[in-house]
């Protein structure tokens, strides 16, 4: 008999099954088993991967589900339904989706069986329940209603393997009173028997408690096996199981891409009506279209009709026009979408393809006739408007979000599992430290024990870190929960739930539990809606403008604005989108834009690859290097680029020219060469060659071109993609270089929680000549507020004030300002604040504007809550304020105790810094902001005062530390070995400001400043009174000795100032303020070598 598995939840039962089914099919093979049937609990997450799985390994698939349903007596049972074929298969697609927003229960089963086998589970169906209860009555009652609900014929009680279990015999006879058959099946939740501690583990995580404390009697261990036939029901069962499994026969065939039809305004079909649409676009985006744009428009037009993507593009421009009326901002294109004519017309992109030279042929083939893909950004907080406005107007039923899932990765594998093993949180974070942080693939558990010696040593050593390791690894992986994914959508003309099960969120849009590869496979159309920040940055950049400048368009943007190609070449781009990285502003720096060109160019260039590319382009575009082409003929096409060729646009164009391709064909030309198999690139070559020689071009000339073609077609980027998003980089270079005020209020408020990069950006405004002015209680909003080109802090920098408490003061607000301290006590409800809220306003100097000191307002708090109070009791039957309320008297801040308590309350110092009294010497150091260090760095120095100290011993039993510090507007980790630190600790302990000189390494995915000296700043104050004075006889002055003693003084910075007096002009010149030295003996000696010892005088402070 064939040997057949039912009931079998796989590790898409989230957290219930450690059975991957990539090792389910590895086992059934072991064991023979023909057949296995897959029912994960009320989705169907696994149905598509499980059943493309036994197909390759020749098993038989039979998809299925277990349903949770309301009982006839109870709440949530169990029934197992198998799908016989593709009609099945569509109902548990409709079922599973019903789960996901309701509870279901047997009568939602009515007439919906036909195509379904139905089984009774043993341990989790209602009927068994009532059988061990031993409650006849309500097993009677239970089995007549499924059975009067169920399709005849098609009902089944699961026989387990385990028969000397209590209650079976009753289970026995009620399968016989009831005529019904039975049919082997045991809830299998492991792939092997090896799996059974993960499964614990897997359960304990899912709880949330230790694995102590778990009960294990609620999970059997029921592994993958033959199911045995010893017994003459388990032989009737298994032979019940062979039945159902030869009679279910799905078959997965993808489903023809189907679009919803788009509702007509103008015309009678919808190619007339995108023709009519294009054809009003192109006299609205260019007054007197040329003879060029009406050619390509119509061209691009005939293929779309021949393709049948009319519907498509109608679709689109439809949901985008609904976006730009409703105020949300929309990327100008993404992708090659921005090649197409008929997209710009429709306002989808705002990308001139001719202006640009770009390719409609790159975006819709008609020589490789695919579904084209127009991706759109929209700003980052609307974006979900328009996929409503998108689910409403086709049907919720046909339009969902794509489902994707979180799965455990080597780090939350191993934290999770050290959290039920109540493993020490410091072993947890040493192993899970052992894991590389690294973009892209993370590595894994096998990998990094493979690779990492110490970490392979350790765990053999500790039983403890073994054991976590060796349940991670066998759970790393495994999906943990849901998402959604960050773009894509689903839209079709048939309801969704004929192809797809879906899961339903919050909001009415619902989600594929299919994830986009299979979805793809199934031929269902995605467009992708993408979030874009940077976006949401332009449009309240935009508003802020038009304030003032009420004709201001960043649609209308010229692309020729010198000061913000002049920031591009300066490498200012902190906040410009595309171009924040050190590399990138290397780049511009070598480059130096100066035309719209330039910028798409660095885009398409920065990437591994092509970057090596830079220099040569930035020194042709200089004149510093002659400017080559393959051909001469090729000047018109890579001229732009300086001979290199840096677009895919370009290979085509001069195979086009070249070798008489169609740019259809010479799209798959550039395919064909990117893939670099060498029968494919042989065959190319002839047939361009071939061409060539046609056109009058020697063959050798042909070869030569070919050749460089296939060095530059892995390199060559999307020049389509690349305009499109270098008109997003430079609009807010654009706004930096224009309106520096307008540009950094949107960026501070957009990363007013990233307090690492907030003061990076406050400090990067101040250089710029920006003044921010301290919250305000009667002036400031929930964010940041520009007031005449001056930035006001906003309420949700100051810690402890929510957003119910921002909320209820500025609506207060509205009805007058607050006068005072009790004006604000009586009037506001201070409940949503806290007292705590109301001492972090006044921390911050929100409060300051009320006359009085902030100790002093802090020191009343609380005899102001309690006059207010009596003042609202009385109901303001005596009219009474301030006048009549003694405060508290205390002694001023200090200016330090001031910036500290702003610290404390806003997380930055606002009115000034700890260090600005050191700020005369500093600058000699050459300081390293804590906030822009890089990995690497040999010597460095920085200034900052210490946050926490925490203190550790060696395993030789020295004492060295782990330092915190911050500058202000960003901290750091110092690390101070026991050789450092036995010098320095006394000055760590009195907490003083401090000048660090180190080396920085990557640790994880932070830095850490290596500590090689801890200087005090109060002592560095105090010896920069003192000063040096050197001597420079007129012998010496010829010898241009100034520039050895800069040189030296380089060498050894300090908080000295240097003073040269020359002999010869009786002139004293003292050296600038970063030219400051430490004259210690070895710069004593150092310097005596270009200046003899007497021409060097130190007078130190009094």
């Amino acid at each position: 008999m064939k040997e057949v598995r039912l009931h079998i939840h796989s590790e898409y039962s989230l957290l219930y099954s450690t059975a991957r089914i990539n090792k389910l099919v590895e086992t059934a093979g072991y064991h023979r088993i023909e057949a296995l049937g897959l029912t994960d609990t009320n989705t169907m997450f696994g149905a598509v991967p499980f059943y493309n799985a036994c197909m390759e390994a020749g098993i038989k698939p039979v998809i299925g589900i277990e349903l949770t349903l309301k009982g006839v007596h109870q709440d949530a049972f169990c029934l197992s339904l198998y799908a016989e074929n593709d009609k099945g298969y569509q109902e548990l697609m409709r079922l599973s989706s019903e789960s996901q927003r309701r509870s279901l229960s047997l009568d939602d089963l009515a007439g919906r069986t036909d195509h379904l086998f139905a089984v009774l589970p043993w341990e989790e169906s209602e009927a068994a329940y009532w059988i061990r209860l031993k409650e006849k009555g309500w097993v009677k009652d239970t089995l007549e209603k499924y059975k009067d609900t169920v399709a005849a014929g098609r009902l089944y009680l699961e026989w387990p393997e385990e028969e000397g279990t209590a209650g079976l015999e009753e289970w026995k006879e009620a399968a016989r009173s009831f005529d019904l058959p039975v049919v082997a099946g045991n809830n299998v939740r492991m792939a092997d028997q090896k799996e059974y501690k993960a499964l614990i583990a897997l359960q304990a995580v899912k709880q949330g408690i230790p694995v102590r404390e778990m009960d294990r009697s609620d999970i059997p261990e029921h592994a993958l096996t033959p199911f045995p036939q010893e017994s003459e029901m388990q032989r009737e069962a298994a032979a019940n199981a062979v039945r159902i499994a030869d009679a279910c026969a799905v078959t997965l065939r993808p489903s023809t891409p189907s679009l919803p039809s788009f509702p007509l305004q103008y015309k009678n079909n919808s190619v007339e009506e995108l023709n009519y649409l294009c054809r009003e676009g192109l006299k609205k985006r260019f007054s007197v279209p040329s003879a060029q744009a009406e050619e390509r428009l119509t061209y691009e037009l005939t293929i779309i009709e021949n393709t049948g993507f009319a519907d498509y593009f109608l679709i689109v421009q439809d949901f985008i026009q609904f976006a730009r009326t409703a105020g949300i901002a929309v990327g100008p294109g993404r992708g090659s979408a921005a090649g197409s004519l008929a997209a710009y017309v429709l306002e989808i992109t705002d990308v001139d393809p001719l202006k640009h030279e770009l390719l409609f042929e790159r975006f819709l083939n008609p020589d490789r006739i695919s579904f084209p893909d127009i991706d759109i950004d929209f700003q980052d907080d609307r974006r979900d408007e328009v996929i409503r406005y998108t689910a409403e107007k086709y049907g919720v039923s046909h339009v969902a979000q794509i489902g994707t899932f979180g799965t455990f990765g080597a780090r939350a594998a191993i934290r999770d599992i050290g959290r039920i093993l109540e493993t020490p949180q410091a072993l947890i974070e040493k192993l899970a430290g052992y894991i590389p942080a690294q973009p892209g693939r993370q590595k894994t558990i096998a990998e990094t024990i493979q690779e990492n010696a110490d970490m392979k040593a350790f765990i053999t050593r500790e039983k403890a870190a073994a054991a976590v390791m060796k349940l991670a690894a066998q759970i790393e992986g495994m999906p943990r929960h849901t998402s959604v994914h960050a773009a894509g959508v689903i839209v079709s003309r048939h309801e969704l739930t004929d192809h797809v099960p879906l899961l339903y969120k919050e909001g009415n849009v619902p989600v594929t539990q299919y994830p986009m590869g299979v979805l793809e496979a199934q031929g269902l159309t995605k467009i992708d809606f993408l979030g874009l920040r940077n976006l949401s940055m332009l449009q309240r950049m935009e508003e802020l403008i038009k304030r003032k400048d009420h004709q201001f368009s960043l649609r209308n943007l010229s692309l020729d604005n010198a000061a913000a190609f002049a920031l591009l070449a300066q490498g200012n781009t902190d906040g410009v989108f595309q171009l924040e990285s050190d590399g990138m502003k290397k780049a511009l720096q070598q480059i130096r834009p100066d035309r719209f060109e330039d910028i798409t160019a660095v885009n398409a260039l920065y990437r591994p690859g092509p970057m090596e590319f830079i220099p040569n382009y930035a020194a042709r575009k200089h004149g510093k290097e002659k400017t080559e082409f393959p051909h001469p003929d090729l000047e018109p096409i890579l001229g732009d680029t300086y001979g290199v060729i840096v677009y895919q646009e370009q290979i085509m164009q001069i195979a086009a020219l070249m070798a008489g391709y169609s740019y259809g064909q010479a799209d798959l030309l550039r395919r064909a060469v990117s893939k670099k198999k060498r029968e494919v690139l042989e065959k190319e070559r002839e047939a361009f060659i071939s061409g060539a020689v046609q056109k009058g071009y020697s063959s050798d000339t042909a070869s030569n071109v070919y050749d460089t073609i296939v060095r530059f077609a892995d390199y060559g980027f999307n020049k389509s993609h690349a305009v499109a998003y270098s008109v997003i980089s430079y609009q807010l270079a654009y706004i930096k270089a224009n309106e520096p005020a307008v540009f950094y209020t949107v960026l501070l408020t957009l990363h007013v929680h990233n307090k690492s990069k907030l003061g990076q950006y406050k400090r990067e405004a101040e250089k710029s000549g920006i003044t921010f002015l301290p919250p305000s209680i009667n002036r400031s909003y929930s964010t940041f507020k520009l007031e005449k080109e001056q930035i006001l802090f906003g309420f949700n920098m100051i810690r402890q004030v929510g957003n119910k408490a921002v909320y209820s003061l500025i609506e207060e607000r509205k009805k007058g300002p607050f006068k005072d301290l009790i004006d604000f006590c009586i009037r506001v409800n201070i409940k949503e604040f806290g007292r705590s809220g109301l001492e972090m306003l006044i921390k911050s100097g929100a409060c300051d504007e009320w006359g009085k000191n902030r100790t002093v307002l802090l020191a009343s708090i609380d005899r102001a809550l309690e006059f207010a109070g009596f003042q609202r009791e009385l109901g303001g039957l005596i009219d009474s304020g301030d006048e009549d309320f003694r405060y508290v008297e205390a002694e001023p801040y200090t200016a330090k105790e001031a910036y500290e308590a702003e610290k404390e309350a806003t997380g930055l110092y606002l009115s000034g810094h700890p260090l600005d009294e050191y700020s005369h010497f500093l600058p000699s150091y050459q300081l390293a902001e804590l906030g822009n260090i890089k990995e690497g760095l040999k010597k460095i120095w920085v200034a900052g005062i210490e946050e926490e100290c925490r203190e550790i011993r060696t395993k030789k039993g020295e004492k060295m530390a782990f330092l915190t510090i911050t500058d202000g507007d960003a901290s750091a980790e110092v690390v101070i070995f026991p050789f450092v630190y036995r010098k320095v600790r006394p000055l760590i302990e009195q907490r003083v400001p401090m000048l660090i000189q180190g080396r920085t390494e990557a640790k994880g995915r932070s830095l850490q400043i290596i500590a090689e000296a801890v200087l005090s700043l109060p002592e560095l104050h105090a010896q920069s009174r003192s000063m040096l004075w050197l001597k420079v006889d007129e012998h010496l002055e010829k010898q241009g000795v100034i520039k050895q003693v800069k040189k030296v003084v380089n060498q050894y910075p300090g908080p000295v100032a240097v003073n040269v007096f020359y002999e010869r002009t009786r002139e004293t010149v003292q050296l600038g303020s970063h030219l400051k030295a430490s004259p210690n003996l070895h710069f004593m000696k150092e310097m005596e070598k270009y200046i003899p010892k007497e021409f060097i005088v130190f007078k130190p402070s009094e």
